[in-house]
């Protein structure tokens, strides 16, 4: 399962300082101009129920321990605002009993820069989190679990992750990590395996296979 931990997120923030990771901030008008007329996206929508939520985790991502919905808070995509004027394909849940975020994105359009819209989502959020926490006091630190959801036609090349450095004049100011995140694709899912699952969010993922 693909992570975006708290170090990361340190190092992120430190390459940003140096501005040494390119092509990450100056995406920001192009996510107001593709996502300015979106419409509801029915597939968050359903999301936005815990009990769907927690089914949609549980049949699609591999967790050691059972996600429940009553452990499940939903966030207020205002996290996330000052990156994309339409957050209404995307939504926001963290798990009460851990410093956990899920971050899910309903895309139609694989690309370069959906990493990058991704990677600034998850250090938003972390940087939100910092923020408002004492970081010294609490001994488990956050994460951000990155999801997309893909319906788009198009067939998905290889996954490559974002591999993003900052090299210092010493060899501990080397600063590297790779971001990714965990793709759901819908074209290789079987409809047998969505009717199986038998939730809201699997029958309206078979209505946008077919």
């Amino acid at each position: 399962m693909k992570k975006f931990t708290y170090l990361d997120y340190i190092k992120a923030i430190h390459i940003l300082k140096t501005n040494q990771m390119p092509g990450i901030k100056e995406e920001k008008n192009k996510y107001y101009i593709e996502q300015s007329k979106s419409k509801e996206d029915e597939l968050i929508k359903i999301l936005e129920n815990k009990k769907e939520m927690a089914s949609f985790l549980n049949n699609f991502l591999n967790f050691k321990n059972k996600i429940e919905e009553e452990d499940l808070k939903k966030v207020e995509n205002k996290l996330i605002q000052e990156q994309s004027k339409n957050t209404k394909n995307i939504i926001i849940y963290k798990q009460k009993s851990n410093e956990v975020f899920f971050l899910v994105h309903h895309a139609t359009k694989i690309n370069e820069e959906l990493t990058k819209k991704m990677l600034n989502f998850s250090i938003e959020i972390l940087n939100k989190w910092s923020r408002n926490k004492k970081t010294k006091t609490i001994a488990k630190k956050p994460i951000v679990i990155p999801i997309v959801i893909y319906t788009g036609r198009e067939k998905v090349k290889k996954q490559e992750g974002l591999i993003c450095r900052k090299v210092g004049n010493y060899t501990f100011e080397n600063f590297e990590f790779t971001f990714n995140y965990n793709l759901i694709n819908l074209k290789n899912i079987s409809k047998q395996r969505l009717i199986e699952q038998n939730t809201v969010f699997s029958y309206r993922m078979i209505v946008e296979k077919f």
